[in-house]
């Protein structure tokens, strides 16, 4: 894991420490692969995001997806549910924080 990585993965974990934690996370291009080890599940759960794209409004940042699979099946299922609700978007308050994202992933058109 590079630091801009590294940043990121703090602050996905900072976000959802309390059903796991990350021990494998890399980006690259527009891509994201996570490894976690999940509260209750015995094997590590591997996540893929592709076509990762970032834009804001000045205090909305928007992270937008093309696909996200995850292999444990029945959270793959609510992963491609919640992406369907969401348009592919992640909404997050724009903060000096999302910086590493910036710097390594493209900005939308």
């Amino acid at each position: 894991m590079n630091a801009l990585e590294a940043e990121i993965a703090k602050l996905v974990l900072k976000r959802f420490a309390d059903i796991g934690e990350i021990s494998e996370f890399t980006l690259t291009g527009a891509a994201m692969t996570a490894t976690c080890q999940l509260h209750g599940q015995p094997t590590p759960v591997s996540f893929q995001v592709t076509g990762l794209r970032w834009s804001s409004d000045g205090t909305t940042f928007m992270l937008t997806y093309h696909t996200a699979t995850c292999t444990l099946p029945w959270l793959h299922a609510v992963i491609q549910h919640l992406g369907q609700r969401t348009q592919m978007t992640i909404r997050l308050r724009e903060d000096l924080r999302l910086l590493p994202l910036k710097l390594t992933l493209p900005r939308a058109a």
